[in-house]
């Protein structure tokens, strides 16, 4: 099995979480594969080789710090496998750990740990998550420096 790394946004409603896609909000089934198509150009799973790729991934498609909760991690790829430049795309892929954050700007280790018994994958290490946008930090500093 190939691995690469990717995100996920945590949808909360009540007691149940579950993953989905960054820009496709589709939830990924728990202690199953998630089932793409290699049909079109942009087809199937993605993964990235680099976790800093899937933090970029984050930062181009997702307004951090907003409404928006994010967990990284890496995933088992299998199946037909298209391999990239930046990663891959597949036909299948199970999150294989979940990364907690080492700062402010991620999931809490509590959320991690229960996504993970969720999925029946791994707690991993502790990662750095990116901060907001600097459209939004500069707003932000803005606004402390007034009020």
């Amino acid at each position: 099995m190939t691995t690469g790394f990717r995100a996920w946004r945590v949808v909360l409603h009540g007691e149940l979480a579950w993953l989905t896609g960054v820009v496709m909000q589709i939830a990924w089934p728990y202690r199953e594969p998630m089932r793409g198509v290699l049909d079109s150009p942009s087809g199937g799973v993605h993964a990235w080789l680099h976790l800093d790729e899937a933090y970029e991934h984050c930062r181009q498609n997702t307004n951090f710090g907003v409404s928006t909760r994010l967990v990284l991690g890496s995933v088992g790829i299998a199946g037909r496998i298209l391999e990239h430049d930046l990663g891959y795309r597949a036909e299948l892929a199970y999150p294989a750990a979940l990364y907690p954050s080492a700062n402010q700007h991620g999931p809490s280790l509590k959320l991690v740990q229960a996504l993970s018994r969720l999925y029946g994958c791994e707690v991993g290490a502790r990662v750095p998550y990116p901060g907001p946008p600097w459209w939004q930090r500069m707003r932000t500093e803005k606004a402390q420096r007034y009020y």
